[in-house]
């Protein structure tokens, strides 16, 4: 994840030289460079996010569903059903990485991320706009 977003913030200097100056500028070029400052920091918040020990977790997909049940028959009937969740402090670090994505003032809203490849892909040719599409 830092190659993607060491090489987007590469796109983004290359192609948008306003992304230091957004806020001294006005008309669609500011757009532009708040838009890729957005990825910019999209960008980063995921590196953070990615970098939580639950996210780096081989079971993340069934952490806390999978449940073992260890049953034994010799004699009395005895079973213990075990599972694994997360620690506290690292659900707590987790959600606090995340949390920046659902805040609508934060610059790396979800919302204001999607605007912001929308906007930057809107000029693209149609061919290019099918490959975005799911």
């Amino acid at each position: 994840m830092e190659a993607d977003a060491t090489a987007l913030r590469a796109v983004a200097a290359a192609m948008s030289p306003l992304t230091g100056k957004v806020g001294r500028m006005t008309g669609p070029a500011s757009q532009i460079g708040r838009w890729w400052y957005t990825l910019d920091e999209f960008c980063d918040r995921a590196g953070r996010v990615l970098g939580s020990e639950i996210a780096r977790r081989q079971d993340l997909a069934t952490v806390g569903t999978t449940v073992r049940l260890i049953a034994s028959v010799d004699g009395a009937f005895r079973y213990a059903m075990e599972r694994e969740v997360p620690r506290e402090a690292d659900v707590e670090s987790a959600a606090a990485r995340v949390r920046p994505l659902f805040l609508q003032d934060d610059p790396v809203f979800h919302g204001k991320v999607t605007k912001a490849i929308g906007g930057l892909a809107h000029p693209a040719s149609e061919e290019h706009k099918v490959t975005l599409r799911p």
